[in-house]
């Protein structure tokens, strides 16, 4: 375990440098599960051509996620065509016992084709700022067009639950 905690907060990509920060909410839409153990997903689209993230705020807490994982992907692991009506969907092993055909929400993989871990946290880490001048790629020119959430809920949601990360993102490139 103590080789798992130290992972959390560790950022892949190649460094680009970046100025004037703004924010890219990738927050859960109101999730709520059906038991223990679940392991939702939700994607959100990189609507800019050009986007260089140089930090991640967490919006969550301990009490509600048990860890959380952030990827990149060309293609979510439903059709983004069903995000608008459907924008969660099972991700995980955790699809409860009897309920692999959940009516509120499909199964499907993060995504549906190769995907980057770009950011994880677990256990109230505190936000993470990359060095000054330093950022990575996402956006429509990208491979990375949309970032899928996964939220791992170790205990039942029955109230909605709105966990996740904003991204601290600028289009300027120094």
């Amino acid at each position: 375990m103590k080789k798992m905690a130290s992972f959390f907060g560790v950022v892949f990509f190649a460094w680009v440098s970046v100025v004037n920060a703004d924010y890219l909410d990738v927050l859960m839409p109101g999730a709520v599960t059906t038991g223990p153990d679940v392991y939702l997903c939700t994607a959100v689209p990189v609507n800019r051509a050009r986007t260089f993230v140089t930090g991640f705020v967490p919006v969550a807490s301990m009490n509600t996620a048990h860890h959380i994982i952030l990827s990149s992907c060309s293609v979510p692991g439903v059709e983004a065509n069903d995000l608008d009506s459907r924008p969660l969907w099972h991700c995980g092993h955790g699809v409860p016992e009897g309920q692999e055909d959940d009516a509120l929400y499909p199964r499907g993989k993060v995504c549906q084709a190769a995907h980057r871990i770009v950011y994880a946290w677990a256990r109230d880490a505190d936000e993470l700022t990359l060095p000054d001048n330093t950022g990575f790629e996402v956006g429509e020119d990208t491979e990375a067009k949309f970032i899928v959430l996964q939220v791992h809920y170790k205990n039942e949601m029955k109230s909605p639950d709105y966990s996740g990360v904003k991204f601290r993102v600028t289009d300027q490139v120094q």
